[in-house]
């Protein structure tokens, strides 16, 4: 299955969670908007819009995020790094501008998502949620139960 009807098939799912597809020039992805997280930088609320694309080159899925505060403040990597879960190699988060929205984002690298899920995906799991039950939490998403 390609990564277009993967994505649509994980969206339709979890539509009801606030995932909706958008297509921009030929591409499609996955987005999360405005989600409220239960962190806080300076005293303020943390937000955080998830972005879900495929990388070109290890043709896997990239979960992307924009984090934010209530007044709008973009979060820097050093205060991604307070609000991150401990167990999160922050060697395998950059900074990138999304190649679809030219917007800047923060991403977990995609280089070994195909040696991770694949495995899972042998044991009848959807290899979509499976990808997103590994690498949500890791900017701090979890699927509804």
């Amino acid at each position: 299955m390609d990564f277009q009807t993967k994505i649509k098939n994980f969206v339709k799912t979890f539509s009801k969670d606030g995932w909706i597809l958008k297509e921009s020039n030929g591409k499609t992805y996955a987005t999360n908007e405005r989600r409220v997280l239960p962190v806080e930088i300076n005293d303020e609320t943390v937000f955080v819009t998830y972005y879900i694309d495929v990388d070109e080159v290890f043709q896997a899925p990239v979960l992307s995020a924009y984090f934010y505060t209530e007044s709008g403040h973009r979060l820097t990597y050093d205060e991604l790094l307070k609000i991150m879960p401990e167990k999160l190699d922050m060697n395998s988060v950059s900074e990138r501008i999304h190649p679809i929205t030219g917007i800047p984002l923060f991403f977990i690298h995609p280089c070994k998502t195909i040696e991770y899920i694949t495995p899972i995906e042998h044991h009848g799991i959807d290899f979509m949620n499976a990808w997103i039950g590994v690498y949500g939490p890791l900017f701090l998403y979890r699927l509804p139960i």
